[in-house]
Parts: C-alpha cells; sequence; structure tokens
C-alpha cells in the first residue's frame, strides 16, 4: 500500500487491510495503519506531516 491509503481515512485503511487479509491469509499492516494507531496511543489531537 501506499501513502495514498491516507486519502480514504481510517475506514478506508481497513478496508485494504482487511482485503490484503482475505487475499494472502497473512498478517496485514501498513504505513498509514501503524500512523493512525501511533496517534491514538499518544493521544494527539493534532500532527503535521509532509512529503517530499
Amino acid at each position: 500500500m501506499t501513502s495514498a491509503s491516507f486519502l480514504h481515512g481510517e475506514h478506508g485503511v481497513e478496508h485494504q487491510l482487511r482485503t490484503l487479509r482475505r487475499l494472502t491469509g497473512l498478517p496485514t499492516v501498513s504505513t498509514t495503519s501503524a500512523f493512525q494507531h501511533a496517534v491514538k496511543h499518544l493521544n494527539l489531537t493534532a500532527v503535521a506531516l509532509a512529503s517530499v
């Protein structure tokens, strides 16, 4: 998955991961889902993100 997964929000990312799990039968993770988990775990309310 790519940074495009950020565009679809939390539910879009989970949909992508479910699809990959179903197709591969393997555990899945993405940069986006890891980032979302970290933001929630740290109770952050705002994050600045830059991509070059």
